[in-house]
């Protein structure tokens, strides 16, 4: 009867899309805001109140945000940080964007949820190794208890052609019932608390590198003194992608001569924490102009109509090129363009992203690229950029910011991916059902034709983010660069998981969130059973 009370739940998961879209007082949990609150021990300590967490018996959600009443992006409720210039893209640096609140990035987010396809969900299973259960299958049912979905009207879906997979969707979830005030009925107000301003700067650890609690310190007093909290089962870093290589990193878990340069004790040697960074990048605006706006209503601007989102494949994208582009994706070396720093073992683990990625890019019902159309033109996005970045420490101040570079387009192919996007894009406008309305290319323009001038242009126009960061401490074997196992725990300690973005060995086709919400739900799971089986 003990395990049936015990409940576990993605705690962000719920309180997230709350924060985002009804902001209600945080009935949910205890509200901490200074150190001498926070109790000595707790069952488990979560590092990090971000779009992921969870639940279970007595548990601390440490948060360097603040609890806020409104949503949306403003400076107050995001971080600010400031990419390393990008040499691939003429020298240009690039804001962080991601969520610094209750909520983390899931309060800052444009309220778009979307799963990734089949094909990608496998392809972490095929990464992880033949015992993996991370595919579509393995994740479905977490997708499904994340959300629940309002079906449209019948006779709406029957007119404009509405169709979905009601299998697909979840009908009786925690957070449809939590509407009503935020709390789902298993969580106690006696359960959970969450300290507000306040920065974990170290996970420590017992002679058997078993996870033992957390130093942390408050951003809301004055001249604080450093405060410990024990973890009586298990410590759950949830700090998200920029974050989480962070506090391992501090902690003595990361590529050893990384932290040997800057005085760190190594405790165990990852190469692979902060390495593999990826985000979904864009070009904001592909311009052109109706000569004759449709229905006469206005369309020459970024608000003009028709609008739309279509997400392709490549072969869809490029039919005449994409099979020359996967076959020199195929060929590369990966030390062509990965990090000097990359160790043989990370070189490997990219050797296999590298042979699944090739049959994703020749697959056409697995969404590598975006368009988003606001009248006569739109925003083309990369989902599958094939150059990886890194996420460090910053050797002058190594508890302040991170160092983030996206090292975008190290990898030329992702230049050339773009380019197909406007060669599209072309041909999408050129369409006979385009001619009555005479549109006109404005951006690149005409004068922009060949594919060396259409690299030269997207070079300038290319930013590396859409505030999807993954990977940077990826499920995969340790033997690859991997940093956690199949059940998320970190490799070389005990009680000590990750389940955040990071563990996401690719990305997916599609916005982030609804991923995160999968993985902490799966990861709940895992945590119940070792804990209590």
């Amino acid at each position: 009867m003990f395990f049936q009370k015990i409940p576990v739940l993605s705690l962000l998961a719920v309180a997230g899309p709350l924060v985002a879209a009804w902001p209600k007082p945080p009935m949910h949990a205890h509200i901490l805001q200074r150190q001498v609150e926070v109790q000595d021990e707790y069952d488990y300590v979560i590092i990090g109140g971000g779009t992921s967490g969870l639940t279970v018996d007595t548990v601390l959600v440490i948060e360097i945000g603040q609890y806020h009443n409104a949503s949306g992006m403003h400076p107050s409720r995001m971080f600010d940080i400031t990419s390393e210039p990008n040499p691939e893209l003429n020298g240009r640096s690039f804001a962080v964007g991601i969520g610094r609140a209750v909520g983390g990035s899931s309060i800052v987010n444009g309220q778009v949820m979307q799963r990734g396809t089949k094909p990608e969900y496998d392809a972490w299973q095929e990464l992880g190794g033949p015992d993996s259960d991370w595919d579509w299958d393995g994740l479905l049912p977490y997708f499904r208890k994340g959300i629940t979905l309002s079906p449209p009207d019948e006779d709406v879906a029957a007119e404009f052609n509405v169709s979905y997979n009601p299998e697909y969707w979840g009908t009786e979830t925690p957070i449809y019932a939590a509407f009503g005030n935020g709390r789902p009925a298993e969580v106690t107000s006696m359960s959970l608390s969450l300290i507000v301003g306040a920065k974990v700067n170290q996970i420590l650890f017992d002679d058997e590198l078993a996870a033992t609690g957390v130093q942390f310190i408050s951003v809301n007093e004055t001249a604080p003194e450093p405060r410990v909290v024990r973890a009586r089962r298990e410590v759950i870093l949830a700090a998200g992608t920029i974050h989480t290589p962070q506090v391992l990193q501090l902690s003595g878990i990361g590529p050893s001569a990384a932290l040997e340069d800057i005085g760190i004790d190594v405790k165990v040697d990852l190469p692979g924490v902060g390495s593999n960074f990826q985000d979904h990048s864009y070009i904001p605006w592909i311009g052109y102009q109706w000569g004759r706006p449709p229905g006469g209503a206005p369309g020459n601007g970024m608000v003009g109509s028709p609008n739309l989102l279509a997400q392709v494949g490549l072969p869809v994208l490029s039919p005449d090129n994409y099979e020359s582009l996967t076959a020199r994706y195929e060929e590369q070396d990966p030390l062509s363009h990965l990090p000097e720093s990359y160790t043989p073992e990370q070189v490997e683990g990219y050797r296999q992203q590298q042979a699944v990625y090739a049959r994703l890019l020749r697959a056409p019902d697995t969404t590598v690229n975006s368009m988003m159309m606001t009248g006569p033109g739109g925003s083309i996005q990369n989902l599958h950029p094939l150059s990886r970045g890194i996420v460090s420490l910053n050797p002058e101040d190594p508890e302040g910011e991170v160092t983030v570079d996206y090292r975008a387009a190290t990898n030329e192919l992702d230049l050339e991916v773009m380019a197909e996007n406007i060669l599209f894009m072309r041909r999408y406008m050129q369409a006979e059902a385009f001619q009555p309305y005479s549109p006109r290319e404005i951006l690149p323009g005409a004068s922009v034709s060949t594919r060396e001038q259409l690299v030269n242009w997207v070079k300038g126009q290319i930013i590396p983010s859409v505030y999807h960061p993954v990977g940077t401490a990826a499920k995969v074997p340790r033997e690859q660069g991997g940093v956690v196992d199949e059940q998320l725990l970190v490799y070389g300690t005990s009680r000590l998981s990750i389940i955040d973005a990071s563990i996401m060995p690719t990305l997916v086709g599609a916005t982030t969130q609804m991923t995160v919400y999968a993985v902490a739900e799966k990861a709940a799971d895992l945590i119940k059973a070792r804990t209590f089986d």
